[in-house]
């Protein structure tokens, strides 16, 4: 890993974020951009072009003390600053065609379903359409060094091989014990050739799996974690079409509105 976007919009919970992820990298090998964009609703002002400059102005201000608050946490970091104008998931993957990112990482909080509904999910719409891997940090979640991560499998092969990799090295560079879940309302079966896959990724010629029937899946990945201790959760977010989407919600899309552990999403 060589390159990590840390998400802001200044808020604590991005704040705390950006201070896990100091953490879970190795600053070392690792150099960091820390990236605000800034948007503006269309209001008819003349003066729109004043205001943009206006607020990108703030934004490197802001974004400069977030840097410097972030040294304090990680002198030896290399971080460096970015102030762009327009939607988050454009500006993400633009920055990335710039210059490539192993990982984004963004904060995530409680929020109701009215409120996702009336305002949307920037977390979510960056798993969906962001061209890395998220890691996703809960607001109050402190840093644990991640000894054992739960990797939620449907058993399903993964399309982004190049994403699944990535995840695997960092699992790896933390030194973290992974735990292969397949939570299933029906009895979960397995599949031989997404095991190879995930084997061949982890660097492992034998992997344990373990299977649960649960109607509630979300229930069923949180309640293993707290058995096994365990404090980072891995997941495979798959895009489904309309009619499954009315039918069998995403799970990513439960666990990023509750949030309960820091989280790592493979888009397949």
């Amino acid at each position: 890993m060589k390159h990590v976007f840390l998400l802001t919009d200044f808020s604590a919970k991005a704040r705390n974020a950006a201070a896990y992820a100091v953490r879970l990298f190795d600053c070392r090998t690792v150099s960091f951009t820390l990236i605000n964009a800034f948007d503006i609703e269309y209001c008819g002002t003349p003066y729109i072009s004043q205001l943009r400059n206006d607020l990108a102005n703030d934004s490197v201000e802001n974004l400069n003390d977030e840097r410097e608050y972030l040294l304090t946490i990680a002198p030896e970091a290399r971080i460096e600053v970015a102030a762009r104008f327009g939607r988050l998931v454009d500006v993400v993957n633009a920055e990335n065609a710039e210059c490539p990112a192993d990982f984004a990482v963004a904060g995530c909080e409680d929020e109701s379903v009215l409120e996702n509904f009336l305002l949307g999910s920037n977390t979510y719409e960056l798993i969906k359409f962001a061209d890395m891997p998220i890691v996703v940090v809960p607001g109050k979640a402190a840093y644990e060094r991640p000894t054992r991560v739960t990797f939620a499998t449907d058993m399903l092969t993964v399309g982004n091989e190049v994403q699944l990799r990535r995840t695997a090295e960092l699992i790896g560079s933390v030194g973290s014990e992974v735990m292969f879940l397949n939570v299933a309302e029906a009895e979960p079966s397995d599949n031989d050739e997404a095991k190879a896959q995930l084997a061949s990724a982890f660097n492992a010629s034998d992997i344990s799996f373990t299977k649960i029937r649960m109607g509630d899946v979300r229930k069923g990945i949180l309640d293993f974690m707290d058995e096994r201790k365990s404090q980072m959760c891995a997941l495979i977010h798959r895009d489904l079409g309309l009619i499954d989407r009315m039918f069998r919600p995403s799970i990513t899309k439960k666990m990023i509105l509750e949030p309960q552990h820091p989280m790592i999403i493979v888009r397949s």
